[in-house]
């Protein structure tokens, strides 16, 4: 998919399926897939996501765990297994199946039994490896933010059937530097996901964007109209709690609701002009990071932290003395519609 990755990606817009051996239910997530040689590949599987949490269940009985892995699915599935955190114990095909109003069919994997997509295009079913018991290298691949990551260690997945179409084609998402489809869809269902659970606790938020010139996971700006002192603040902090945040955001920035944060001009006005440096922005320490990412220290590499920073900007008015703050130069809308009408004749 890119000219300095590290091998074949089979598994880029995958769903790997694994099952609570505990719970019951089938958890689908999205993660990277890379061929090894012909009965074998790895899979690279954040520590503090899902199917790894599941996997660990399997691993300390001495067991390898039975994975499925679907390669080109119906576009709904992939989307509630890639872009949301979807609650633990609540599989992503029940709350596809809701997105999509039916639903999603599956059919009995043959070898590990587990229920795969019945539209699936390729599905690979096999064992996956405990990291302790077989681990093989694992990259370099072009990832989110922009930079290659890897090669690491990661679970052998080895592979004891295929199931495939007629002449199947292989689905591929590879992430790039800029936005494109896919990181937009991930950022449109961040951001509403956040507003959802903001609006469930706070009022005032006129507006949620995940900020896709920085990445699909790094930054988020919330307007709001503020109503007392904190409430900036406290809707910063619920986002850096957030399900659909707290997965490796770095800078959560609050802005008026006079300020569109779909604008970037008006976004880095507000930075520019209402950010006191030394009052308004705090880092708080410890928060879920992510693992391979070009920002990573070699210190944390070594050690295999995932813990990381982020920062809260506050760039609005400070609201102590909210009604104190010089008004912005800027025409009301009512007379900018009466300059247009009037001058129309000339654009």
């Amino acid at each position: 998919w890119h000219e300095l990755d590290g091998g074949r990606y089979i598994g880029t817009a995958d769903c790997v399926i694994i099952k609570d051996p505990e719970e019951g239910w089938v958890n689908v997530g999205t993660y990277r897939v890379e061929v090894q040689d012909k009965n074998t590949c790895t899979i690279r599987i954040a520590p503090s996501r899902d199917g790894y949490i599941i996997a660990r269940k399997y691993w300390e009985k001495g067991k390898p765990c039975p994975t499925a892995v679907s390669c080109g699915q119906e576009p709904l599935l992939f989307a509630a297994a890639n872009w949301r955190r979807v609650p633990w114990g609540i599989s992503e095909y029940d709350y596809a199946g809701g997105l999509g109003n039916k639903p999603i069919q599956v059919t009995k994997g043959v070898y590990t039994g587990l229920p795969v997509p019945a539209t699936a295009e390729i599905v690979l079913e096999g064992d996956l490896m405990s990291p302790e018991v077989e681990t093989l290298t694992e990259g370099p691949f072009g990832e989110w933010p922009g930079y290659y990551n890897g090669p690491f260690q990661e679970p052998a997945f080895h592979v004891k059937a295929i199931l495939h179409r007629n002449n199947p084609i292989l689905q591929g998402a590879p992430p790039s530097r800029f936005p494109g489809v896919w990181t937009l869809g991930g950022h449109l269902q961040k951001a509403a996901t956040l507003w959802n659970e903001l609006d469930a606790q706070i009022p005032g938020v006129r507006g949620v964007r995940m900020v896709e010139d920085a990445s699909i996971h790094t930054m988020v700006a919330i307007s709001l109209k503020q109503e007392y002192e904190g409430h900036a603040k406290r809707a910063a902090l619920l986002a850096a709690g957030s399900s659909a945040t707290a997965f490796g955001i770095r800078w959560i920035i609050v802005v008026d609701d006079d300020i569109d944060p779909f604008n970037n001009s008006e976004l880095l006005w507000a930075l520019g002009t209402r950010c006191d440096p030394e009052a308004a922005i705090d880092v708080i320490r410890g928060t879920l990071g992510l693992s391979g990412v070009a920002w990573e220290s070699p210190e944390a590499r070594r050690i295999g932290t995932y813990a990381q920073t982020c920062a809260i900007v506050l760039a609005c008015k400070p609201y102590h003395w909210i009604k104190q703050f010089p008004p912005s130069v800027q025409s009301k809308p009512e007379s900018l519609e009466k300059t247009r009408q009037k001058f129309a004749h000339l654009w």
